[in-house]
């Protein structure tokens, strides 16, 4: 899952490790600690300014201290005149790196986890006290580990969460610009879908990005498959405890968070994701064992009718503006008034024609007396466009299908996107 998000989070981590920050990352299960390292490597890499950056395979580490283990693989040269071989002596030493990726953390036992992590803590301690920068280290844990448990963070060791901190309006962007479809419309209906149902969940979002353009059959379809190879059976799911969240929303970053908090744990199962927007969430394909189909509807039914309404706003005003040119702006007031001495249309009064409600103008463009080809072509547009807007009025949400085809029907007739 190397997520949007995580170009920022890289940069983040790399600049403080250039301004003396050790960063502890912690990764949930279902990130690939690997794909984080290599993307904090590749990022310094890049970096011109920054020179002094090495990279130590902690698995290498067999026997003895980490003083010596460290020592032995950059060449300390210690000489006879430093000694003990402490930590304190260590950081003095010339030759060391600025910036450490200690590589495979993972793979370790968990005696030698805990050992590396007082090692870490040890030379922050030390530099602190020798009144020097360096050296900083970069160290990619699952949060789960209870190594971790020995880590107590400093100004200038840091534990650092792996999630999501964008808002979903920036996801949907980034999206837009990954996303091959050539159509504007349907690249931009599809970051919205994709962005609200998989968030920062790059594979997820790779497996719905067809299926949103298809129907909401589809995207159930997908989801479930998704379920299905995650392994968590509705069992694991009810254990976990995801349904104490499903109707309400936290907004608390998991910094603040300790590891057995409740959130802080689907987190790290990789049940739940944060946006800015709506806080965490539980993921959405976590919702389809458990047939809680309603709040996948709902994510589906909040990414459409931000993209939607307006267009279907744009045909009704096209046809109050057709209208207004055929008899006037007054002439069309009083015909929709006219209509109240129908009980089908209630008792109400406008005073502007851009008041003009769906259900009025279509019985007005509906009358054989303005029957021409352009009034059929507006008639069949404002149909369509009043049915998806009754659907998403009533927090139901809409087939691609009608989308595309209003959208079709708005550029037909020379006003679309």
């Amino acid at each position: 899952m190397m997520a949007v998000h995580g170009a920022a989070l890289v940069k983040s981590i790399v600049d403080d490790l250039a301004g003396g920050t050790t960063s502890i990352v912690v990764v949930p299960q279902n990130v690939d600690p690997s794909a984080v390292e290599q993307a904090v490597e590749f990022y310094v890499y890049q970096q011109s300014s920054y020179h002094d950056f090495r990279k130590l395979f902690l698995p290498d580490w067999t026997s003895g201290s980490p003083v010596m283990f460290f020592s032995e693989a950059f060449s300390v040269d210690w000489g006879s005149r430093v000694a003990p071989r402490t930590v304190d002596n260590l950081v003095r030493t010339d030759g060391l790196p600025e910036m450490i990726l200690a590589s495979a953390f993972t793979e370790l036992p968990e005696d030698k986890k805990k050992q590396w992590l007082d090692f870490v803590m040890e030379v922050d301690s030390a530099v602190t006290r020798a009144r020097v920068q360096y050296p900083a280290f970069c160290v990619v844990a699952y949060a789960g580990d209870q190594g971790l448990q020995v880590l107590v963070p400093t100004p200038s060791l840091k534990v650092r969460p792996w999630y999501n901190l964008f808002t979903l309006t920036r996801v949907e962007a980034e999206l837009q610009g990954i996303l091959s479809r050539q159509d504007s419309a349907e690249r931009t209906w599809q970051a919205a879908l994709v962005a609200s149902l998989a968030g920062s969940d790059n594979e997820v979002a790779d497996c719905l990005s067809p299926a949103v353009i298809r129907s909401r059959d589809e995207i159930f379809k997908q989801l479930n498959r998704i379920a299905d190879e995650k392994g968590f059976s509705v069992h694991d799911l009810e254990r976990a405890g995801i349904e104490q969240f499903v109707y309400g929303h936290s907004y608390q970053p998991l910094e603040r968070m300790r590891p057995e908090d409740a959130i802080y744990r689907l987190w790290n199962l990789g049940l739940m994701d944060y946006t800015a927007e709506y806080g965490w969430e539980v993921v959405s394909w976590a919702l389809m064992p458990l047939g809680l189909t309603w709040i996948v509807d709902h994510r589906i039914w909040r990414a459409q009718i931000k993209l939607v309404m307006p267009l279907v706003d744009q045909v009704r005003l096209s046809v109050v503006s057709y209208l207004c040119g055929y008899g006037g702006r007054s002439w069309l007031v009083d015909e929709v008034n006219n209509l109240v001495a129908s009980s089908t249309f209630g008792s109400r009064t406008i005073k502007s024609c851009w008041a003009a409600e769906f259900s009025e103008l279509i019985a007005i463009l509906d009358n054989p007396a303005y029957c021409t080809t352009r009034a059929v072509e507006l008639l069949q547009a404002l149909r369509l466009a009043y049915s998806i807007r009754n659907e998403l009025a009533h927090y139901r949400p809409i087939e691609p299908i009608d989308y595309f085809e209003l959208l079709q029907r708005v550029r037909a007739l020379g006003f679309g996107p």
